[in-house]
């Protein structure tokens, strides 16, 4: 395993601004010891921070509706050949994440391939649920797992057609999975959101100190919950409400833009 250290992360469309991405990089400085490099495979880097590295996505034969479906094909493009010049260890992280704790043991966990397990480890007694890949923040040495690709490409059509989503392929085909520690990757609907009901007049539960990262899978996103004038989010039949003070204060700390000052 390499020592050099590689987070990357994905922007396509105008679901994710450069705000995402800008807070993202500046999180992860602030949890990664020692030097390392941040990635943003992008069509348009514009008003990326810049010691951000901005880098095409990679073609990988998508049409224009493919790009744009719910089911995250790009994904598949942080598997492509010709990044493996990046080198080193890579530590892919979704855009909707939050970064709560130090980073470095995520660089140093061994595997070849470490993914976030949205079964067992996505509730917080961790029990009565079997393991289930998904890949919002994972693992690998860049290069390795080219397997994924070429199975891609062998039968892309089929794949796309078939297929639920992107991370159904990887793990199928990924070699050596293993998963990050129970708590180390947790989701904020699964561990902080309230119970149903209480969730209207409740805020959110502050994440553990365990938690490395927390992720929004869906709605809501991190975002969603900035605004002093927030209103209801999530859906039904969860419907939290109003600005959650520790995503202000996260996404604050990071420079993110709070939409009631630019008149959002």
């Amino acid at each position: 395993m390499s020592s050099k250290r590689v987070v990357i992360c994905i922007k396509w469309g105008d679901l994710f601004g450069p705000d995402y991405v800008n807070v993202l990089h500046r999180a992860c400085r602030a949890n990664i010891t020692g030097p390392f490099q941040f990635v943003c495979l992008t069509p348009d880097g514009a008003g990326l921070d810049p010691d951000v590295i901005v880098h095409p996505i990679p073609d990988i034969g998508l049409t224009p509706d493919q790009w744009y479906t719910s089911h995250v094909w790009p994904k598949i493009a942080i598997f492509a050949p010709e990044l493996a010049h990046l080198g080193g260890r890579c530590l892919f992280i979704d855009l909707d994440m939050m970064i709560t704790g130090a980073l470095d043991e995520m660089f140093e966990a061994t595997g070849g391939f470490i993914s976030l397990d949205g079964g067992k480890n996505w509730w917080p007694r961790a029990s009565g649920y079997a393991p289930m890949l998904a890949t919002g923040v994972f693992a690998f040495d860049l290069g390795g797992q080219s397997q994924i690709m070429s199975a891609f490409l062998a039968n892309k059509d089929h794949i796309i057609a078939t297929y639920p989503n992107e991370q159904t392929v990887v793990g199928e085909q990924a070699h050596d999975i293993t998963y990050w520690p129970h708590g180390w990757v947790i989701s904020f609907k699964r561990w902080l959101r309230r119970p149903l009901g209480v969730d209207m007049f409740v805020p959110p539960k502050a994440p553990p100190a365990q938690a490395k990262i927390i992720a929004f899978h869906g709605t809501p996103r991190p975002f969603d919950l900035v605004s002093p004038k927030a209103g209801f989010w999530d859906r039904p039949p969860h419907m939290g409400r109003g600005q959650v003070a520790w995503v202000y204060d996260y996404w604050v700390k990071y420079g993110g833009i709070v939409p009631s000052t630019t008149g959002d």
